[in-house]
C-alpha cells in the first residue's frame, strides 16, 4: 500500500461563540478543525492540541520548559476523521474550564494585536503484559496564527462584549508545521497497530487527507 507521507502546510480554524460576556468561560466549547493536514492518526493514541500566546505586538512572549503560558488544551476527537473527508475536528470539553480562562477576551487589551501558536501532541497508548499505559507526550505538529487584533463593542444594559477584530476561524489559515512529524511507517514501526497486538478490529493507521 501506498502510504501518503505527511506533508508541512496544514490549514487550521478555530470558532468562537458569536460573542463572549468578560469574566465568563467559553460556551458552547471552542471548535477546531485542521483541514488537509497530513500526519498520521492511530486511533489507538490520544491526541492533544494546545494554544498558547506568542507574540503581543511586536513583542514575544517569554515562555519556558516550566511554565508555558497555555491558553487551552484538549482531547481531539480522532473517530471523526475518516467519515469528514480529509477534515480533522477536535472538541475543548467544558470540563477544562480552568484551562479556558486564560483566553478570556476580557484580559486582552483593546487595539492590540496577538499571535498564537497551536501544538498538536500524541500520547502513544501501549499494551504491555503488565497492563495498559499512556507513554509521554510527543509532539506532532506546530503552526503560528496571523495577527489577531482586539476590539471591544459595549451594549447598552449589558456586560461588555468582546470580538477578536478578525475571527480566529479566518486568522489561522495556511500555516506551516515548524517541525513536521515522521513519516507514517517510521511511525508504524515505533508504534504498532492493533494488528500486531492479535487484535481481530483493522490497523487503525490512517492519514487525515486523501490522495493528491
Amino acid at each position: 500500500m501506498n502510504w501518503v507521507l505527511p506533508r508541512d502546510v496544514v490549514s487550521l480554524k478555530v470558532t468562537l461563540p458569536p460573542w463572549h460576556v468578560a469574566g465568563k468561560p467559553f460556551d458552547p466549547p471552542i471548535l477546531v478543525s485542521a483541514i488537509g493536514a497530513r500526519f498520521p492518526v492511530n486511533s489507538d493514541d490520544l491526541y492533544l492540541a494546545r494554544i498558547f500566546l506568542d507574540r503581543i505586538g511586536d513583542f514575544p512572549v517569554t515562555r519556558s520548559k516550566l511554565q508555558t503560558e497555555e491558553v487551552l488544551e484538549g482531547e481531539l476527537e480522532t473517530g471523526l476523521t475518516t467519515e469528514l473527508d480529509g477534515m480533522f475536528f477536535f472538541l475543548f470539553d467544558q470540563k477544562a474550564e480552568g484551562t479556558l480562562k486564560p483566553l478570556q477576551l476580557g484580559g486582552w487589551t483593546m487595539g492590540q494585536s496577538y499571535t498564537f501558536v497551536i501544538q498538536i501532541f500524541v500520547c502513544r497508548f501501549n499494551r504491555g503484559p503488565e497492563g495498559d499505559y499512556w507513554n509521554q507526550e510527543e509532539l506532532v505538529g506546530e503552526v503560528s496564527t496571523n495577527e489577531i487584533a482586539a476590539r471591544s463593542w459595549l451594549v447598552r444594559g449589558s456586560p461588555p462584549k468582546f470580538w477578536p477584530d478578525c475571527q480566529l476561524s479566518q486568522a489561522i489559515a495556511g500555516m506551516r508545521f515548524t517541525n513536521p512529524t515522521r513519516s507514517l511507517e517510521e511511525m508504524m514501526d515505533l508504534h504498532p497497530t492493533r494488528e500486531c497486538h492479535g487484535d481481530t478490529a483493522e490497523g487503525p493507521w490512517r492519514t487525515l487527507a486523501r490522495e493528491p
